[in-house]
């Protein structure tokens, strides 16, 4: 199962970095965009195998595989804020919005996978994450 879910996070990232490198980005409005359309357009399995890897990646070892992938994804939305650091408040550190810009795309995209009591529908969430 190890395996599953390792499979499930690096094809995540790939496709997350494919996106990152294809974005247009022209603005930052623009580009977190991008970023959420990835956190929210980018779980093509069914929601029940979702659910079932977010369940199960810490009780089979994973949960610093999960861990370091978000490292990778904060990673790649620091480098994002980095290339508008021009539109944002100069005393911003980039690596802490990043971190925190990652776990709220995380917790909003699981939350609605997990079709979570405390969501709204996804498509409203979604909205609500962008600029």
């Amino acid at each position: 199962m190890a395996t599953v879910v390792d499979y499930y996070g690096e094809a995540f990232i790939e496709r997350f970095a494919e996106a990152i490198a294809a974005m247009p980005g022209d603005t930052l409005a623009e580009a977190v965009d991008t970023l959420v359309d990835m956190a929210f357009d980018d779980h093509p399995q069914e929601p029940k195998l979702r659910r079932i890897l977010i369940w199960i990646a810490p009780r089979v070892g994973r949960a610093e595989h999960r861990r370091a992938l978000s490292v990778q994804v904060a990673g790649f939305v620091e480098d994002v804020l980095r290339q508008h650091r021009a539109a944002l408040a100069s005393d911003l550190a980039l690596k802490d919005a990043a971190t925190m810009r990652e776990a709220v795309l995380e917790t909003a995209a699981h939350r609605a996978i997990e079709d979570h009591p405390s969501s709204i529908a996804p498509g409203r969430l979604a909205i609500q994450c962008k600029v």
